[in-house]
């Protein structure tokens, strides 16, 4: 098993290890934005409208939106540039397949959300606004939900995968 999680990482090219640790590191930030708007609302009893995070003055629709499309840029780059054409296949390292492909359509999914944020917040002006669940669900849990997922899953890809030790042995 030793040997499988060296070769996944050392099968790809030196960027796409650059990359994923870049987009590890920048999706962390984003996480604890996300856990401290959480502890806003749920435990100082402020209002969604309210509770912006550490870095209050990036909270808008516009940052939100970029943040993730650079994001999910980054993981589509490392899923399809790293492991689809160097051809590493789910049989190959089934695990940083899976969870890469799912941090993939998690993202996507979070990526589309936020274009729908950005229509709403262009078009009528709201700031936060709703998206597509947003309407139905809080969307300081879903948003710090999304934000859990899109860093543990490709974490577990990083991890499986072995790029943490190239990267190490890189710097």
């Amino acid at each position: 098993m030793e040997t499988l999680r060296v070769r996944a990482a050392e099968s790809v090219p030196t960027w796409t290890v650059l990359v994923f640790s870049a987009a590890i590191l920048y999706q962390v930030s984003h996480w604890m934005e996300h856990m401290i708007q959480v502890y806003q609302h749920a435990m100082l009893g402020i209002i969604i409208s309210h509770s912006h995070g550490a870095l209050f003055f990036l909270d808008l629709e516009w940052n939100h939106f970029m943040f993730n499309l650079l994001y999910f840029a980054a993981l589509v780059l490392v899923f399809f540039g790293g492991m689809w054409f160097t051809k590493i296949r789910f049989r190959t390292y089934p695990l940083v397949s899976v969870f890469l492909g799912l941090s993939v359509l998690v993202e996507g999914w979070h990526f589309l959300e936020h274009s729908v944020r950005l229509y709403q917040h262009v078009l009528i002006g709201c700031e936060p606004c709703a998206g597509i669940l947003g309407a139905s669900v809080d969307i300081v849990y879903l948003h710090a939900t999304y934000n859990t997922l899109t860093w543990i899953l490709p974490l577990t890809a990083y991890l499986a995968g072995g790029y943490y030790r190239r990267m190490w042995n890189m710097l």
